[in-house]
């Protein structure tokens, strides 16, 4: 003997299990929609990675540039740049900082350096004080 339930003039049987059309597009339109979203944020971080690496090489650049003035890159008052590893461009402005000191054949600098390696993005800018010779 089999029992049975009236829901909704329809008539349903004890022990039948499924799910109705509606809930199953219900069901994936949920899960389109949770998926959109996680594509999304995954999309979002993987843009953010690669200004995070971007930031990174163009620090990297302008340490490099600072660490070449008065090296081989002259050390004087003015502006000066020129092109890195990678594409990269650098830009460096360099001021008196102080007077040079009298009977002293030495002078701080202000030395301020902007690098970038990809185009677009803001600058890595860095400011340093180096000892060099007087003008």
């Amino acid at each position: 003997m089999t029992v049975g339930i009236k829901c909704c003039g329809h008539s349903t049987r004890r022990g039948e299990a499924g799910f109705t059309l509606l809930e199953l597009l219900i069901a994936l339109m949920i899960f389109s929609l949770a998926f959109a979203a996680s594509a999304h944020v995954a999309q979002t971080a993987l843009r953010q990675s690669q200004r995070a690496e971007a930031t990174v090489k163009a620090t990297a650049l302008a340490e490099a540039t600072i660490t070449r003035l008065g090296a081989d890159l002259p050390l004087r008052r003015g502006e000066l740049s020129g092109q890195g590893w990678d594409g990269g461009v650098w830009r460096a402005w360099i001021e008196l900082a102080e007077p040079p000191a009298p009977g002293l054949n030495l002078a701080l600098y202000r030395v301020t350096v902007e690098a970038s390696v990809q185009p677009g993005m803001r600058p890595a800018a860095l400011t340093t004080l180096r000892l060099g010779p007087a003008p």
